[in-house]
């Protein structure tokens, strides 16, 4: 379970407006849906902040290659009224069934991660490590633990 939120997305909202800022997320949107596995799920939370439900990565060594696709997908500059605008996200990861709580915490730890990566500098990800309810090495986008 990832949970993805875009950095510094408030002033793209502040610079072009919020019909732009709009147009910006289904980019996003696009892009994550492009960046994932047929049987993988990306679902838009809220504002700025998307979730990936990604199959089959049940230990840390096979989110490296996925979450390379992720960022890949963030690098490419999104046109916004003309102009290339570079946006990156910070990814907060917990793995089931490592983590093997209900859907709801499994979210949650997602989420705490995230906020951890954006703490370490943004556009990275962060493991959540269920084991100590701690929060494992930053993951740097090169997928490195």
């Amino acid at each position: 379970v990832c949970y993805l939120d875009l950095d510094d997305f408030k002033p793209i909202n502040d610079i072009y407006g919020h019909s732009a800022g709009d147009r910006l997320l289904i980019e996003v949107a696009v892009r994550l849906a492009d960046a994932i596995r047929g049987g993988d799920t990306v679902a838009r939370l809220g504002g700025d902040e998307f979730a990936l439900l990604l199959g089959e990565l049940d230990n840390a060594n096979k989110c490296g290659p996925a979450l390379e696709r992720v960022f890949g997908a963030m690098e490419r500059p999104f046109g916004i009224e003309g102009q290339a605008v570079a946006i990156s996200a910070s990814v907060g990861v917990t793995l089931f069934p490592l983590d093997d709580s209900d859907p709801e915490a499994l979210l949650t730890h997602a989420d705490q991660a995230m906020y951890v990566a954006k703490r370490k500098g943004r556009n990275r990800f962060q493991l959540f490590d269920a084991e100590s309810g701690r929060y494992a090495a930053a993951g740097l986008k090169s997928g490195s633990f």
